[in-house]
C-alpha cells in the first residue's frame, strides 16, 4: 500500500496536535516541580513522582486524541501497551511521552536532555516520526522518503571526513564484557564524546550538531521514530549489524536495541566496523 500525499499530510497534522497536546501537560507538570523545588523531596521515577504523573496523562491525552483522529488505527504507549485489544492494523502509533528524564525534569537542568516521541508504523516500519522538546519548543517531523524539518524548517546532517573527528553522543554499555570492548574501541576513535543519549540527541545529528549517536540498550518507543527524522535529514540508523529498525507490534517485544545513528553512509559504516566483535 502507498499513501497518498493527502495522507500523509492527515497523519503528519495529527502527529503535530498530539505533540501539543503533550506538550501542554508536559509543561504543566515541569513548572509545577521547578515552583516546588527546593522544598519538594525529590523522588526516582516511581509510581508516586511527579515525572511518572506527567508521562501517564501526556500519553492518555496523546492516545485519545489518535484514536479519535484515525479510529483504524493501533495506539502503543510504554506507559500501557496497546489501546485495542485486536491489533491487526498495519498501522501503529507508538508514543513516549517523556524520554530521556533523569534529574533533568525534577531540576530544570539539561533542559534539552528529555522530549516527546511519536511514531508512525506501517507494516513494522517506521514511516513518520516526531521528536519534540516541549520545555525549549523544539519539534523535528520526519516522513520517510521526505526531508525532516525543525520548527517547520528543513534541516540536513553533515557529513563527517573521517571518524576520528567525529562528534558522538554514545551511552556506555552494561553488556557483555566483548561488547563493552567494541564500545570503548569506538569511543577511541572519535574526536569528541558525549555520554548517555536521549530523544533529541537523534533530532541534534539531523541538525548537523552531532555526527555519530550509539546506543546499546534501546527499548523500541525511545528510537522508532528517531528513524525518519535521521534518515531525511541524510543520515543513516540500523542497529550494530547494520540492520534497519524495525517492530513487529502484533505482539509486546521488550527487548532492547543495540542502535548506531550516523550523519553520513561512510561514518556510518565506520561505527559499524569498529563495533564488529
Amino acid at each position: 500500500m502507498t499513501c497518498s500525499e493527502d495522507e500523509i499530510s492527515r497523519f503528519v497534522d495529527v502527529a503535530n496536535k498530539a505533540a501539543d497536546v503533550a506538550g501542554q501537560i508536559v509543561r504543566k507538570y515541569y513548572e509545577r516541580a521547578i515552583d516546588q523545588l527546593p522544598d519538594v523531596k525529590r523522588k526516582e521515577k516511581g509510581d508516586g513522582s511527579i515525572t511518572k504523573a506527567a508521562k501517564r496523562e501526556a500519553e492518555e491525552a496523546m492516545v485519545a486524541f489518535i484514536t479519535e483522529s484515525l479510529p483504524t488505527h493501533v495506539v502503543f504507549t510504554e506507559e500501557t501497551g496497546f489501546n485495542h485489544s485486536s491489533n491487526q492494523s498495519p498501522f501503529v502509533w507508538v508514543l513516549d511521552a517523556i524520554n530521556g528524564v533523569r534529574e533533568d525534569f525534577r531540576t530544570g537542568f539539561n533542559l534539552f536532555s528529555f522530549g516527546t516521541m511519536i511514531a508512525l508504523l506501517y507494516n513494522g516500519k517506521p514511516m513518520l516520526g516526531c521528536i519534540d522538546q516541549p520545555i525549549r519548543k523544539l519539534r523535528w517531523v520526519g516522513v520517510k522518503g521526505k526531508p525532516t524539518t525543525l520548527n517547520q524548517e528543513q534541516v540536513v546532517a553533515v557529513a563527517c571526513d573521517d571518524l576520528s573527528m567525529a562528534y558522538a553522543n554514545l551511552k556506555q554499555p552494561n553488556m557483555s564484557d566483548d561488547a563493552r570492548v567494541a564500545f570503548n574501541r569506538l569511543c577511541y576513535k572519535v574526536y569528541v564524546v558525549l555520554l548517555d543519549t536521549t530523544s533529541t540527541t537523534y533530532g541534534a545529528l539531523a541538525c548537523g550538531q552531532l555526527h555519530l549517536v550509539a546506543d546499546c540498550d534501546v527499548l523500541p518507543w525511545n528510537v522508532l521514530a528517531a528513524v525518519p527524522i535521521v534518515e531525511g535529514a541524510g543520515g543513516v540508523i540500523t542497529d550494530w549489524e547494520g540492520r534497519e529498525l524495525l517492530w513487529d507490534a502484533s505482539q509486546i517485544k521488550r527487548g532492547t536495541i543495540r542502535v548506531v545513528a550516523a550523519s553520513d553512509k561512510k561514518t556510518h559504516q565506520e561505527v559499524i566496523d569498529s563495533l564488529s566483535y
